[in-house]
């Protein structure tokens, strides 16, 4: 069970943020995963973004899965103060098993919320420090399963902005049922790299990783939670009115079975435009999980629609 809850709900939640942790993407609909980072947002933002989770069956013994997902994200900042609120429902039809030890289990029908609000504060343009709260539960089967974590972070703005360093962690609580069942502190760091002008032309690059800590369990079906890693490249360029995007992150969870790593790795492709203060995006998302000589292939396709203003 406990194999099956930590790769579904990664794909589940693999889409919803942008990944990257020291400055926002140049997409302003998705949400960021450092409040700090949301400091260096261009005006302000409401936008909605819809996603499309999809699996074709490997096997004839298994199930075709599919799920979707709306957020709504809001992003204000009245001078030096910005605030970020995001709303995530979403539903999945069916899923299956994964990994070597094959243990078949239906959804149906079921629902999930995730929801998000982040604050920052920002200081003379070069440096910038954030809470924030994310909260996620899904029912599977007979149990909920509860996400939350506090967290704190701060980055900062180098030589006239050509360079943006952040880092921050964040207090995991994860539980099924209404015990708390598993806690941990998930450490995030970032480099980005941004050239030109947000309303003209610029290019922007981040590279990121987030290392969570092997983590016992005092709920027998939760279980422990593997060590995990997970490393992010992420390219973006506005030019004129067309925006162009890539990212490619890789999540290692460390001896996941019989001393074997699991690695999930998602390539994500995106074209947009931007019609004045208007954006409008489309993004695929290539997932695969592999473990031993086994993987799960799913394909994850998103739009995203926005308004800016100053």
């Amino acid at each position: 069970m406990r194999k099956i809850i930590i790769v579904i709900l990664s794909v589940f939640w693999a889409v919803p943020v942008s990944s990257q942790v020291v400055v926002p993407s140049l997409d302003p609909v998705l949400a960021c995963e450092l409040a700090s980072a949301i400091a260096w947002r261009v005006g302000s933002t409401v936008g909605i973004d819809v996603d499309y989770v999809s699996q074709a069956a490997d096997t004839s013994d298994d199930a075709e899965s599919k799920n979707t997902k709306q957020s709504v994200l809001i992003s204000y900042q009245p001078g030096n103060f910005i605030g970020e609120l995001y709303y995530s429902p979403y539903s999945e039809t069916k899923s299956y098993s994964f990994g070597s030890e094959s243990i078949n289990v239906d959804w149906e029908n079921d629902n999930g919320v995730e929801y998000g609000l982040r604050l920052a504060i920002r200081g003379d343009r070069r440096v910038s420090v954030g809470i924030g709260y994310e909260g996620r539960t899904h029912d599977i089967n007979d149990y909920q399963y509860g996400y939350s974590h506090y967290e704190g972070s701060f980055s900062l703005r180098l030589f006239e902005g050509l360079l943006f360093l952040g880092a921050g962690m964040q207090r995991v609580t994860e539980n099924l049922g209404s015990d708390d069942s598993r806690k941990m502190n998930r450490v995030l760091t970032g480099a980005a790299i941004q050239i030109g002008d947000p309303t003209d032309t610029i290019f922007k690059t981040e590279v990121s990783m987030k290392i969570s800590p092997k983590t016992e369990s005092d709920n027998d079906i939760l279980g422990e939670s593997p060590q995990t890693t997970e490393s992010t490249l992420a390219i973006e360029l506005l030019t004129g009115s067309f925006l162009f995007s890539y990212r490619m992150s890789q999540k290692v969870y460390e001896e996941y079975t019989n001393n074997d790593n699991l690695t999930e790795i998602n390539n994500r492709y995106g074209l947009g435009t931007k019609l004045g203060s208007f954006t409008f995006s489309l993004y695929r998302n290539a997932w695969t999980a592999i473990l031993n000589d086994e993987t799960k292939n799913y394909d994850i396709y998103q739009a995203t629609v926005g308004f800016n203003f100053l």
